[in-house]
């Protein structure tokens, strides 16, 4: 919580797009024409986050990252951009690219592709849901056009954003394109006809919005802030670049042999962590399966809990006190009452017209 209140009192929420190639072009704007504002994770990302700057070993990453297939993929290809390991984000718009439908985050197939309702998972594989089967759809699709499956997921992504804009994914918009594929699936309409019936209906594809911003700018350096002021890096250590990809380089911008350094080093045993006794501490990995279920019983069972001796024993001298005080309360404004009640009907009758007004 401190992190994000520390950026959004210091820093300013404007922020730029940036182009494939890199460069940064103009600040981004809404549909009314304000300056568009970055939005913040929720409290557990940010946790996660802060989690593995203070604790960088491969364990914790992991641990950090959790199960959910698309947030490990997408880690992947952001770490390791060039793998050929076939990492591939499927996201919303991925599903929405390849059913070629209008999808929404609510869909019953975007659902399924996360392992909701209605979808199985597997604990062997770890997958979930319906994600693996896009995914290979993805690796198919890439290896035919001799292009990376995160590069085929980057490009169709950019693509049905353009044709399924947020405007025209409603439930009509839906149920039409439904129809148009229960059309082909019925041979009435072969797949090209199909694809260009959803393009006509839809209105085509927008070009990406860097696409038509800001292109005579230059490419900044590695390091350049995409905020309309820099980010204070204080306590973070950063190498900055200024002329060209040395071995600071990132991502793709990196040379070859550096890129496949770090790919390797992930495999090296990393340096014992300074946080690695606390983190496991917190997170009891060290106890046996017998020994969190008597913690878990103790914990909710039995009325000390988890408290220590000491600290139940003034507990209980507390709750000793507190319910002497409520008696002698109860006693008083039971006391209080009859009095009032008492005094009250030794009143005259101008007395108590008198008490009702100021009572009204």
């Amino acid at each position: 919580m401190w992190t994000r209140t520390w950026d959004q009192v210091n820093n300013n929420s404007k922020y730029r797009l940036i182009s494939p190639d890199g460069t940064l072009l103009d600040f981004v704007q809404t549909a009314t024409g304000e300056d568009g504002k970055l939005a913040w994770g929720s409290n557990t990302e940010i946790g996660k986050a802060v989690s593995v700057l203070a604790d960088g070993s491969d364990s914790n990453i992991s641990l950090s990252l959790g199960s959910a297939n698309k947030v490990r993929n997408f880690y992947n290809n952001i770490f390791s951009p060039m793998s050929d390991k076939g990492y591939v984000t499927i996201d919303t718009h991925a599903v929405a690219a390849a059913l070629y439908k209008p999808l929404s985050a609510t869909s019953t197939e975007v659902n399924h592709n996360f392992g909701g309702t209605g979808s199985s998972s597997s604990a062997i594989t770890g997958y979930r849901g319906t994600y693996a089967i896009f995914e290979e759809a993805y690796r198919r699709a890439a290896k035919e056009r001799g292009v990376l499956p995160r590069e085929m997921q980057s490009i169709t992504w950019e693509a049905v954003r353009g044709l399924f804009t947020a405007k025209y994914k409603n439930k009509q918009n839906m149920l039409f394109a439904e129809g148009v594929w229960k059309q082909y699936s019925n041979g009435k309409l072969t797949l090209d006809e199909a694809r260009a019936k959803i393009n006509e209906h839809a209105g085509g594809f927008d070009r990406p919005d860097w696409s038509e911003s800001g292109r005579d700018q230059t490419v900044q350096p590695a390091g350049t802030p995409t905020f309309e002021r820099g980010v204070s890096s204080a306590g973070i250590s950063r190498k900055e670049l200024e002329d060209g990809p040395t071995d600071g380089g990132r991502g793709v911008d990196a040379p070859t042999d550096v890129q496949q350094k770090r790919v390797d080093s992930r495999f090296e045993p990393p340096p014992p962590s300074e946080n690695r006794d606390l983190n496991r501490a917190i997170r009891e990995e060290d106890k046996t399966l017998l020994d969190t279920v008597k913690t878990q019983f103790r914990r909710y069972m039995l009325p000390q809990g988890l408290l220590p001796d000491s600290v139940f024993k003034l507990k209980i001298e507390r709750d000793s006190q507190l319910g002497a005080v409520e008696i002698d309360i109860g006693q008083l404004v039971t006391a209080y009452d009859r009095a009032v009640e008492k005094h009250h009907t030794e009143l005259t009758d101008e007395q108590k017209k008198t008490a009702q007004r100021g009572a009204g």
